[in-house]
């Protein structure tokens, strides 16, 4: 690994690089007011106004200590989008789309085809659709982390397997499935806090909701607490020794 040492937005997206690690000093790193087209930059490419990091053995994580914000002002574009790549790490920044709280199109972070994900000490707040969406990825580690205020739901899965969301509090979201799972196998959420949220009837009003019965999805020594669903899953979770202190109706 090389490491370096960034304090502004445009200087963390020039030094996108595999093998590195960047270390982000206190402050705000708004996307927004980012030129793509002067990065020149192999490592991200931009399509419409979203962009794609395609780094691997990458760590973006803030200095020890600094309090960091990542976050774009629109709306429509994840904050934070990593594809066909391996071993990203993203550790103790909060993360969140700068826009008054209302329905989006982009998630926080979002993942295609990649593997071995961390995210560590870290927020990740709405107004985006999900805290994490993820597509074709595999060996997710998520701990000591908060979602919250998101618009659509938690957390989206499609075709995802090995993911761990350990010692998380995920709450106040609101209207879809909290969890959206397609395709999954060893999801696994452990000794994690999931309350205050609300699943809408207008949308089935399924919490987990796994789209067929082969989903592979465990909630191990959770607590839920003032959630509100009309239906906790539409397919099979396991629940090991968790509390469930729901309003269901």
């Amino acid at each position: 690994f090389k490491t370096v040492t960034v304090s502004n937005a445009e200087d963390l997206m020039k030094n996108i690089d595999n093998n590195t690690k960047i270390l982000l000093e206190a402050g705000t790193y708004d996307f927004s007011g980012v030129s793509f087209d002067k990065l020149d930059n192999p490592y991200v490419s931009q399509e419409y106004d979203e962009y794609h990091i395609t780094a691997s053995n990458l760590c973006i994580e803030a200095k020890p200590g600094a309090e960091v914000l990542i976050c774009v002002a629109d709306p429509y574009v994840p904050v934070l989008a990593f594809e066909y790549s391996n071993n990203v790490t993203l550790r103790g920044v909060t993360v969140g789309h700068d826009v008054e709280h209302g329905y989006c199109s982009g998630s926080v972070l979002y993942y295609n085809g990649v593997g071995g994900i961390t995210i560590d000490d870290c927020k990740l707040y709405g107004s985006g659709t999900y805290g994490v969406e993820a597509s074709n990825c595999s060996f997710m580690n998520v701990s000591d982390s908060e979602i919250y205020d998101c618009t659509y739901g938690l957390v989206s899965f499609s075709s995802v397997s090995d993911a761990l969301f350990k010692n998380c509090d995920m709450h106040d979201s609101e209207d879809m499935a909290m969890f959206s799972m397609g395709s999954v196998y060893g999801v696994v959420f452990e000794d994690c806090k999931i309350h205050d949220n609300v699943t809408d009837t207008s949308f089935a009003g399924i919490f987990v909701q796994l789209g067929d019965e082969y989903g592979d999805v465990t909630f191990r020594n959770c607590e839920f607490t003032n959630n509100r669903y009309a239906q906790f899953s539409d397919y099979s979770v396991l629940l090991d020794k968790c509390t469930i202190n729901d309003i269901v109706g």
